[in-house]
């Protein structure tokens, strides 16, 4: 079991995820559908045997908590994973206790991701991020970090 359990009180879980309407709902849908694939795409990953909707902008921005059947190499049996229009991610939840400081953590990754395409200097410690490290698709993934930075995180913790 994670050391710091996530409070799911508050999240939506994945059965009952609805957006403001119709089309937000099948936005968010997809995004579910997306992150599922992302996350059992790695060899590691145990059965799924919950999901949590935290925060979501049909189209844009979905932060989902996802609870395995068992831990994941005997650590953590959550993880956060982000998706939308940007590229995907998972945390682990133990400084991100919640879906707010999660897509913070996001976008910290990120801008890791894209000051190491900036600057030509990759480490073993920044996120793989599925783009071509080329400074066009820094520059797009930028605009979408400062957006989510600048009105979603605002909106979400108001």
């Amino acid at each position: 079991m994670n050391k710091n359990m996530v409070d799911t009180t508050g999240l939506v879980p994945a059965p009952f995820i609805k957006g403001e309407d119709d089309e937000e709902t099948s936005q968010l849908a997809e995004m579910l559908q997306e992150a599922k694939s992302y996350i059992e795409s790695f060899d590691w990953a145990p059965p799924i045997k919950n999901v949590w909707l935290g925060l979501g902008i049909g189209g844009v921005v979905a932060v989902f908590l996802f609870q395995f059947e068992e831990p994941i190499q005997g650590r953590d049996d959550m993880l956060w994973v982000i998706c939308g229009d940007l590229p995907c991610a998972y945390l682990v939840p133990d400084n991100s206790p919640n879906a707010v400081s999660a897509l913070r953590t996001y976008c910290e990754l990120m801008e890791d991701w894209i000051h190491s395409v900036e600057t030509g200097e990759f480490h073993s410690d920044v996120f793989p991020v599925d783009a071509p490290r080329d400074p066009h698709y820094a520059n797009l993934l930028r605009k979408r970090i400062d957006l989510i930075r600048s009105r979603i995180i605002p909106h979400y913790e108001s």
